[in-house]
């Protein structure tokens, strides 16, 4: 089953080279909660909503030191300027990830060619 069109799709489903990363997540997520499947237009939202959650997950969990290194060099690089970041940027992973997959939607890697 396909992911099917979410807000999700706006950020980066569109991007052929993360969404077979996505897809390769969805066997494993309906292995374990069997209901998330449903029917197409259904339950099959909370399916993907899972799939990225889970694929988000993995992804922080073995890259967490070169994301939050990166992350942080960002915000204290144009931090610079302005007032400082809140106390514990640094362990704000969840918007460590978003600001990532949002630079890969928006300019992929070298090499990398969004379809």
């Amino acid at each position: 089953m396909k992911l099917t069109p979410t807000c999700i799709e706006e950020t980066f489903v569109g991007r052929k080279w993360l969404l077979e990363d996505l897809e390769a997540v969805r066997s494993e997520v309906v292995e374990v909660v069997p209901k998330a499947a449903g029917k197409p237009g259904g339950q099959a939202r909370l399916a993907d909503y899972l799939v990225v959650l889970w694929w988000s997950a993995r992804l922080v969990r073995e890259h967490r030191k070169p994301l939050m290194a990166a992350f942080t060099a960002y915000v204290e690089t144009y931090a610079r300027d302005a007032r400082p970041p809140p106390p514990g940027f640094r362990t704000y992973e969840a918007v460590a990830l978003e600001w990532m997959l949002l630079g890969l939607a928006q300019t992929p890697p070298p090499g990398v060619t969004p379809s």
